[in-house]
């Protein structure tokens, strides 16, 4: 998969129609709304180990996030420290936390690149900063699963 330059459109906006057109659902038990615009439901908790681009597919097709959800999830809320990791706060007030110690890591199923130099894109934070960047697609990261 090629990200678009503009990367936060195409998810969000199919995921937006969807809920216009009132096909609203409600989180599955371990899920939460944050309330973002896309309608995305975070699990409450990571998976218990890390996994590689291949492997995560592989196990959680399109439970795993996509940049664009990521995204969302990193602009549409409010990112608070709080220990080994952050309170992450949604527009509606409901929470998750996102916990790692140092550099963590957090998988996409979004990759880039071509002509055999393909990366995954990954969310990842600090104790002082939060971004996004490629990583090889065999670099194995913490997953949160999205619905």
């Amino acid at each position: 998969t090629y990200m678009a330059s503009d990367g936060r459109s195409d998810g969000i906006v199919r995921l937006v129609t969807e809920k216009a057109k009132g096909e609203i659902r409600q989180p599955s038990s371990g899920y939460v709304d944050l309330g973002l615009p896309s309608g995305t439901y975070w699990k409450k908790e990571n998976e218990p180990q890390k996994y590689s681009l291949k492997d995560g597919i592989k196990r959680f097709g399109t439970q795993l996030p996509t940049y664009e959800q990521l995204d969302e999830l990193r602009y549409g809320c409010t990112w608070t420290r709080n220990g080994h990791g952050y309170d992450v706060v949604g527009p509606n007030g409901n929470s998750i936390f996102i916990s790692g110690e140092g550099y963590s890591f957090y998988l996409s199923s979004t990759s880039s690149g071509e002509n055999g130099n393909e990366y995954v894109i990954v969310l990842y934070f600090s104790e002082y900063n939060i971004g996004f960047s490629n990583e090889d697609p065999d670099y194995k990261c913490s997953v949160r699963l999205v619905q």
